[in-house]
């Protein structure tokens, strides 16, 4: 017998076949159970694993799942184990596949998209409360929208109303000029001469805030040469003269004979107030002045 050193790698491996293929007949008679020609499997002896050199090979079975069949013995050892690893490596990176929340970028994007949805929600109930306040401020403006329309129709019905007040105060109210006389002649007429007396009227207005009860003109009748020819008076006794109301101061004078283009010039006033004293003054220049016919 040859020393085991001396055996060749070729010869090893041929020999480890042949061993292989032994085991498989016997492994496949026992399991049949047709050596015999019974059919029936018996009580075969188990056939025992020859020895190589005091070694005994381990039995290699004819295929690995995802490796080719040894049975030709074309495939290297180190191929069986580079497949082994690599379908181990396979089965690591499908159970790392399998399960990302394990990973770090899962657990932040995870964090991040916590926070956005936070943040939603927030920004969302922030929405909801500004809704609410605007459709109260809407309903307030259009409150106000219409006590400003009713507001605007009192004023106008108040306006209207002030106005009409205004024109009865005014019609009610003395048209008092102060800054004329107080009895102001607004107009002297010349009635004409009979049975030796002339008729003259003068239309007067009272300036006084008070109740007049008499006035009186006194007035000259001036020729054309500026010559006094008559001084009279003419009155209106007994009468009622409210402020800024007028009347009429008569007097029937001796005519003389005037010559046409005699003038009736005013020259004093005197009144009398309700329950009370005369008062009198002059009239200046400017004063109105009437004609004789």
């Amino acid at each position: 017998m040859a020393d085991r050193n001396d055996v060749t790698g070729a010869e090893r491996n041929k020999m480890a076949d042949e061993h292989t293929d032994e085991t498989h007949e016997s492994h496949k008679l026992n399991e049949t159970g047709k050596a015999d020609g019974t059919g029936k499997s018996g009580n075969q002896p188990r056939q025992s694993h020859k020895t190589f050199h005091g070694l005994e090979p381990l039995p290699v079975p004819k295929s690995f799942p995802g490796i080719p069949s040894l049975k030709d013995g074309s495939i290297s050892k180190a191929t069986v184990i580079t497949a082994v690893v690599a379908l181990l490596i396979g089965a690591l990176v499908g159970y790392g596949m399998r399960n990302p929340v394990d990973s770090s970028e899962y657990k932040a994007i995870s964090g991040q998209l916590a926070d956005a949805q936070n943040s939603l929600t927030t920004t969302k109930d922030q929405l909801d409360t500004t809704k609410d306040k605007l459709k109260d401020e809407q309903t307030h403006s259009e409150e106000l929208e219409e006590d400003n329309d009713t507001l605007n129709s009192q004023v106008t019905s108040l306006t209207t109303e002030r106005d009409k007040l205004n024109e009865t105060i005014k019609q009610l109210t003395p048209n008092v000029n102060p800054g004329s006389n107080p009895i102001e002649i607004q107009d002297i007429k010349d009635m004409g001469a009979e049975y030796g007396y002339r008729e003259i009227e003068f239309t007067v207005k009272s300036n006084v805030a008070a109740i007049l009860t008499s006035v009186s003109i006194q007035f000259q009748i001036v020729d054309g040469n500026g010559n006094i020819s008559r001084s009279d008076s003419a009155g209106a006794y007994s009468v009622v003269l409210n402020p800024g109301k007028t009347t009429v101061a008569t007097t029937f004078t001796e005519d003389r004979g005037y010559g046409k283009g005699s003038k009736i010039m005013p020259v004093k006033w005197t009144y009398r107030v309700q329950n009370g004293s005369y008062t009198d003054g002059d009239y200046g220049e400017g004063v109105k002045t009437g004609e004789i016919k």
